[in-house]
């Protein structure tokens, strides 16, 4: 992210206590395709040293003898007979070097027998001085490999890997082209929160960006949902027709069901909730077990945006060989994700997640739990004078009626309020995400790599 890390300070901090710890190690960082995890591994290596090893696609012999001939030139005698030589092998050098890191980056490529010998490594030679990070981006496998049941439980820490939320993406776009809250927003709502996406960003014009990289037919991003889903599942019609249907507007179970024409949908959504691509909401304050007014929401803005503009029309693209904005649709997107990173930054501020409350008469935008009561919150994607904010206030402090619970304060977020004295009740988007940042203390640094690496 040209040179930038931003925050992954518990994740970092967890990798580095596990790996300075004693004996062997094995650590498991997975999340899908480009949400991070080379950077945070290379950041470890910064600080600790190590090797680094890339895994392309390839036979299993032939991946046998790339991994072998990178570690040669440290561990003399190290040849590829098999992985059970190659892991022996690996843990003695460590033992004469008085330790060893290695990163191993899309680690699942390696196959089952790699994981299982190194399964018989963690019990037959703890004491040995390896330490092992696994960055894997293949989700489902990753957790059949070290999830529970899997051949690496309970011998490996795993660390997963989320997208970055709005907060981190504005620190990280402040730094790189200077943009405010507002033209962050912009561009988060339409790129997204992977790292990789990010560091795309050359201009604070969300319409140029999303036109370069997302609308055109060459752009890096015109077919990543395709890719990160065809790599991840073997049925990549239900699992885009599912994205699809919650993209444009369904959001219950039974509405996604009748859409995609399948009423067995649950392992579906469970694999996009574990890549990180779907979330399930339930009203503020129900128990999500219990609930039955769950909804289901795409979890990033940019595979959001893509479903509802790119998916539909991917046909005339090809023709064509790039899309045109819909700005009334881009404007119903962005309002839509407005109220979600409000949510964000007021659950930041409170400590508390905040989330919306709806019943079958009522719906609020946000609402946070505190011991003090409910804070209630109206969310505007517009610029509000006093006599607007007023209104909607008034509005709010009717709906908060319906609540089940005592409300302690009610509020409202816009993009910018006119004549009003912000903060406390009314918040301007750019006085509430500088508030935020404040209460986050989020770290923004510069990264030198000096690890040793190969391809």
């Amino acid at each position: 992210m040209k040179g930038l890390f931003i925050d992954r300070d518990r994740e970092l901090e967890a990798l580095e206590s596990e790996i300075r710890g004693e004996g062997l190690r094995i650590v498991v960082v997975y999340g899908r395709r480009r949400i991070g995890k080379t950077w945070l591994s290379r950041m470890l290596l910064s600080r600790l040293g190590g090797i680094y090893l890339f895994i392309p696609e390839g036979s299993k012999e032939d991946l046998l003898q790339r991994f072998a001939g990178r570690l040669e030139e440290i561990c003399r005698g190290l040849m590829p007979r098999s992985w059970e030589h190659v892991l022996s092998r690996m843990a003695e050098c460590a033992a004469e070097k008085g330790g060893l890191l290695v990163v191993v980056d899309e680690f699942q490529r390696l196959g089952g027998e790699f994981v299982s010998q190194l399964q018989l490594l963690a019990d037959e030679r703890p004491e040995a001085p390896l330490k092992l990070v696994l960055l894997g981006s293949t989700v489902s496998i990753v957790e059949k490999l070290a999830g529970v049941m899997g051949p690496l439980y309970g011998r490996s820490l795993m660390v997963k890997l989320p997208g970055f939320r709005f907060l981190e993406a504005y620190l990280y776009l402040r730094e790189t082209v200077g943009a405010s809250p507002v033209e962050a927003f912009r561009l988060y709502s339409v790129m997204g929160g992977s790292p990789y996406n990010l560091s795309l960003i050359e201009s604070r014009d969300w319409r140029k960006e999303a036109l370069r990289h997302i609308h055109s037919v060459y752009g890096r991003l015109y077919e990543e949902p395709i890719f990160a889903l065809t790599s991840e599942t073997r049925d990549l019609g239900t699992y885009a027709a599912i994205m699809a249907a919650i993209a444009s507007g369904r959001r219950s179970f039974s509405e996604i069901a009748q859409i995609v024409g399948r009423t067995s949908l649950s392992k579906y959504l469970e694999l996009l909730r574990s890549m990180g691509l779907v979330e399930r909401i339930v009203p503020a304050g129900e128990n999500p077990l219990r609930t039955r007014k769950a909804r289901y929401l795409i979890a990033d803005p940019y595979w959001d945006y893509w479903f509802k503009t790119i998916y539909p029309r991917r046909d005339e693209a090809e023709i064509t060989g790039s899309l045109e904005l819909d700005e009334e649709l881009a404007r119903r997107h962005m309002s839509a994700w407005f109220e979600r990173v409000a949510g964000e930054l007021v659950s930041r501020i409170h400590g508390v997640k905040a989330s919306p409350w709806w019943s079958k008469a009522t719906e609020i935008d946000l609402v946070a739990s505190t011991q003090e009561g409910a804070y209630v919150y109206e969310v505007k994607y517009s610029r509000l004078d006093s006599r607007d904010a007023g209104r909607e206030l008034g509005r709010l402090r009717a709906k908060a009626k319906a609540l089940p619970m005592p409300v302690a304060r009610l509020g409202l977020i816009a993009v910018d309020v006119e004549g009003v004295e912000e903060g406390g009740e009314i918040w301007g988007f750019k006085d509430l995400v500088d508030y935020a940042v404040k209460k986050s203390k989020i770290s923004v640094r510069r990264l030198s790599w000096n690890a040793r690496h190969g391809v």
